[in-house]
């Protein structure tokens, strides 16, 4: 059996947006390869497109089987949000409203091309 090691382009190496959901549930190293790279915006002595990221996380808590992030970790995000479920709250009706909206067809009223999205971050990063 032979066991070959490459990188195929794709994924965080190619993306100009990158999602990282669930980034408390991240093994150690990984997630200090990762975070290496949201930090240097390079991959094995490459830039990457990389415009920004955005992470999501579960509480550090009992109900969620997840260890907290280490504060250097999160010191590397420019901002923090701690938002507070509807579910967690016990507003059902408030829930029942948002899924019901959801199932309709959506307006593009607030949606912008990716032309448009990329001009406004680059905007801001000058």
């Amino acid at each position: 059996e032979i066991i070959r090691h490459g990188v195929r382009p794709g994924g965080i190496i190619t993306a100009e947006i990158c999602v990282l959901d669930d980034i408390s549930r991240a093994p150690g190293e990984a997630l200090n390869v990762l975070l290496r790279m949201l930090n240097e915006r390079s991959f094995r002595q490459q830039p990457i497109p990389l415009l920004t990221a955005i992470a999501t996380a579960n509480p550090a808590n009992d109900n969620y089987y997840v260890e907290p992030l280490d504060p250097a970790n999160l010191d590397r995000f420019t901002f923090q949000l701690k938002v507070q479920g509807l579910l967690q709250d016990g507003d059902w009706q408030t829930a029942r409203r948002v899924i019901l909206q959801r199932q309709k067809p959506q307006s593009s009223r607030f949606t912008k091309p990716i032309g448009e999205l990329k001009a406004a971050l680059r905007r801001a990063n000058e």
